[in-house]
């Protein structure tokens, strides 16, 4: 199975778990009412498969918001992240869904954005733990793993510059981000970049590697 259907598929199981669980806490804070229920789930459900077809621009454009906005979200849950999206979208753009729609496709897209993170933050501490047995081939010849390597020796060089008491973990991940957008061209997109100065930064501060 392709990488991005695994990732599609954690995605809709997770958010189809929670749903599941937390049924109640969901619909409140969505304000979903209980005979709209259904046609949410079905909705949400729809959307992870259309996320992957290149004809449904509106349903990409939601998912693209939400890799774009997730970082800038100032929450500790997930239905009040999705309040949050919601509202912004709802602000910012203008769309052919109806409120239960949106709600619906931005409760998809969270998901499938943080599974997607998490799969990118992994690899990225996989690959950095095995840095010593790669082949030179793999480190020079194969651009993502070549950039994921560059990326490992920027954080190095920049992540000391940055760190004080003060300074939490999503600062200066933040920071390391906007320098190295600045300075670097990238063949990674935004969300696999912040994953990877992450996964550097958990290599230091985590598994003491520099």
């Amino acid at each position: 199975m392709e990488v991005k259907e695994t990732i599609k598929n954690a995605g809709k199981n997770k958010a189809i778990d929670f749903f599941h669980n937390q049924t109640e806490i969901i619909a409140v804070a969505l304000k979903i009412r209980i005979l709209k229920r259904k046609s949410f789930k079905l909705y949400f459900t729809k959307s992870f498969d259309l996320f992957n077809d290149k004809t449904q621009v509106k349903y990409i454009q939601v998912l693209n918001f939400t890799k774009e906005e997730l970082f800038n979200l100032n929450t500790y849950t997930y239905e009040n992240g999705i309040c949050q999206l919601f509202d912004l979208y709802k602000r910012l753009h203008s769309t052919t869904f109806d409120d239960l729609e949106l709600k619906a496709v931005l409760y998809s897209s969270f998901f499938e954005v943080l599974c997607l993170y998490s799969f990118y933050h992994t690899t990225a501490v996989d690959l950095f733990k095995r840095i010593e047995d790669l082949t030179t081939h793999e480190k020079t010849k194969k651009k993502e793993i070549k950039e994921c390597l560059e990326i490992l020796e920027f954080v190095k060089e920049n992540a000391v510059d940055l760190n004080s008491k003060s300074s939490t973990h999503e600062f200066i991940e933040n920071k390391l981000f906007d320098l190295y957008k600045q300075s670097h061209s990238t063949i990674l997109e935004d969300l696999h970049l912040r994953a990877v100065i992450s996964a550097s930064l958990c290599m230091r501060f985590i598994y003491n590697k520099f």
